[in-house]
């Protein structure tokens, strides 16, 4: 039974397939739809898979690409290098608004 990561359980624990399926997803996950793919992202693919936990949680994966994996970190990376820049220019961009606010009212005035 392979062993995955319950997020009510907030645990890994061993998990199984459903004997009995009844929910919803079960059924989605028995269909093609299985298999799926974003029209916006058509190089993204998955393969969905259920499982219950040991509480009956229903644990849903999805395996993907590697690679995709290593982008989703590459880009991860890259916003935390640029979330100081960021945070920095949106200080900036507000003290100039307020500039040029006050600016216009005392060339209105």
């Amino acid at each position: 039974m392979p062993v995955m990561y319950c997020w009510e359980c907030e645990d890994w624990v061993p998990c199984k397939v459903p004997e009995n399926p009844t929910s919803d997803i079960y059924v989605w996950r028995r269909s093609p739809e299985q298999r799926g793919t974003l029209g916006k992202y058509p190089d993204i693919w998955w393969f969905e898979r259920l499982r219950l936990c040991p509480e009956e949680h229903e644990v849903k994966t999805v395996e993907v690409d590697e690679r995709l994996l290593d982008e989703v970190i590459r880009l991860r990376d890259l916003v935390e290098l640029l979330a100081p820049a960021s945070s920095a220019l949106s200080r900036e961009s507000k003290t100039l608004v307020k500039k040029i606010k006050g600016r216009n009212r005392n060339t209105n005035a």
